[in-house]
């Protein structure tokens, strides 16, 4: 058995390859790439991962879609997600009158030791890719304690287009909900890119210095 993203979820699955192939970044339309291991499991991007331990070993909470804090809890929570994020777009010179979109907003305990992370996905770009211009980006940002004090935000991933003719080579990046793909009881992040012509799965370490570990994907 292997774990699964489907697109909404984790689930088990049957998977008929050696577990040395088991990693793999299927999207639709494309064809395998030199060295890389892709697996049809539909017509989604999507991710698999062998191991018999628990993909989601804590749980994985959408800020806002909880009735577990109050508004107040809940605005205050919106702003520095702004903020951070307000923060990428300056340091790319994105113009300040472009708005800061943000699409998803996850919390977790990365580690298990009680203190929960955040992460970010603003995305203020076409889902199809093909249509960017100026003033649309794709930022992915993890937001931590360090030191029991300080509030640290990484980016992870900040693609924009270019400030004066577009970008169609910009990169858009999804979500997929975080999961413990090694089974260490640490969290990893899977997230579905995609390009004009193009796309794959990246995943991202979340501990001390974050990563990306694996890259699959096609495209010209």
């Amino acid at each position: 058995m292997a774990g699964e993203w489907d697109g909404t979820a984790w689930g088990n699955t049957t998977v008929d390859v050696s577990p040395a192939e088991v990693a793999a970044a299927p999207v639709r339309g494309c064809f395998p790439e030199s060295g890389q291991s892709l697996i049809d499991i539909g017509e989604i991007p999507g991710l698999r991962v062998s191991g018999s331990h628990v993909l989601q070993p804590r749980d994985v909470q959408e800020i806002g879609a909880a009735p577990e804090h109050n508004e107040a809890v809940r605005a205050v929570r919106a702003v520095r997600a702004v903020r951070a994020v307000r923060a990428v777009l300056d340091s790319r010179g994105v113009a300040a009158d472009v708005p800061v979109v943000i699409s998803r907003v996850l919390r977790l305990d990365v580690e298990g030791d009680g203190v929960d992370e955040v992460l970010i996905e603003a995305n203020n770009v076409p889902e199809s890719v093909y249509e960017t211009s100026t003033g649309h980006y794709s930022v992915l940002i993890l937001r931590r304690v360090v030191d029991d004090e300080v509030v640290e935000n990484v980016t992870l991933h900040a693609d924009v287009a270019d400030t004066e003719t577009g970008g169609i080579y910009m990169l858009r990046f999804d979500l997929v909900d975080p999961a413990d793909v090694n089974g260490d009881n640490v969290f990893e992040l899977a997230a579905v890119w995609s390009y004009y012509e193009g796309g794959g799965v990246s995943l991202f370490s979340l501990d001390q210095v974050p990563e990306e570990l694996l890259l699959a994907g096609c495209g010209l």
